[in-house]
This record gives C-alpha cells, structure tokens and sequence, in this order.
C-alpha cells in the first residue's frame, strides 16, 4: 500500500506504539449496573477525534468505580483511543477530569517520557494509524481492535521534543480552524 511506503521515507524514528507505553489496558469487560447519578462511565460514544464528552454519559455508583480503577485508572496527560465500534479516535485525558471510568471499548494509553500526549495523540488520529488499526480489525459484525494489535501499530517518532510540541500545536491549531468551519456550515 503507497501510504505504508511513503512513511518509510521519513527521515524520523519509526516505533512500535507499545515502546512509548508504560501501560496498556482498555475499560471493564462486563457491563456495570448503571445509577442515575454517581460517577461519570466513558464508552466509545464518549470519545471523538481530540474530545471526551462529560456531560452525555451514564453514571456507575461510587463502588463500583472503585473497583474498576484498580485495573483501569485514566489520569490526565493519559490518551483514551476508541477500539470497538468506531475505531481508532484519539483523545487526550484533560487536566480538569471528572472521575469516570472506562467500558472495554475505550482503551487507555499510559505513555512514557519518550513522546508528548498532544503529539501522539494527534498521530493516533492520522490516516496513517487509522489504516494501520483497519489492517487488524477482528470481528464481523463489531469491529473490534485488539490490544496486541494496538501496540503493534508503527508511530513516526521525531526524538525531539519540542518538535513534537510544534507538530502537536500545528494540529490543533488547525483541528480547531476545521470544528469552526464545521460549526459555521451547520449554521447555513
């Protein structure tokens, strides 16, 4: 495929995704007992490309959700990536979090000092990584991507820092010039 080669072209660093992790998991495997209010429950229809939405949620109790945390504890700087149904949308976990925990469609990306959230996050969003999660996908009828397989996926890794913090700021620069452009159409 003419993408996959291009990207060899790169003069930057060519990893596996698991190299800048320190942790992979994804949300419980069970579907939990839902509350009316109580702490917030992220599932794939939370997440979009760069976004978490808080407010249209479901609610676990308190418990509940400290049991959960004990396998699966998003923190801020950490990056959720959608992984059953809708696959492969990348977000980061914002400093001003509400509690909430995961559902299994949702995994959890705990990275390593090697690469900045904003800037692996606005890869995970890539045609590039998109095609790459499309090459893995199990299931008929679901979607469903694999952990292993997330690890797997190939990132282009400039070792530099505060390149990646420009490229990152790049993209949500322009992230933001498109949501506008989006919001000004659905205006017309």
């Amino acid at each position: 495929m003419k993408v996959f080669s291009d990207v060899e072209k790169t003069p930057y660093d060519i990893v596996p995704l698991g190299e800048l992790l320190c942790n992979l998991t994804d949300g419980t495997h069970h579907t939990p007992s839902y509350t009316e209010d109580g702490v917030k429950f992220i599932s794939v229809t939370n997440v979009t490309e760069n976004q978490i939405d808080f407010i249209n949620t479901k609610y676990i109790s308190r418990e509940e959700h400290l049991k959960l945390i004990k396998r699966c504890n998003p923190q801020p700087g950490n990056i959720l990536l959608t992984k059953i149904g809708s696959i492969g949308r990348a977000a980061v976990v914002p400093g001003d979090l509400p509690e909430f925990s995961l559902f299994v469609s949702v995994a959890l990306l705990q990275l390593t000092d090697r690469v900045i959230p904003e800037y692996l996050c606005a890869y995970l969003n890539t045609y590039f990584a998109r095609k790459q999660f499309e090459r893995h996908l199990k299931g008929i009828g679901v979607p469903d991507l694999h952990l292993k397989n997330i690890e797997q996926t190939l990132v282009i890794l400039p070792t530099d820092i505060t390149f990646q913090r420009r490229v990152a700021d790049a993209y949500t620069e322009s992230f933001k010039k498109y949501q506008s452009t989006l919001k000004y159409a659905d205006g017309l």
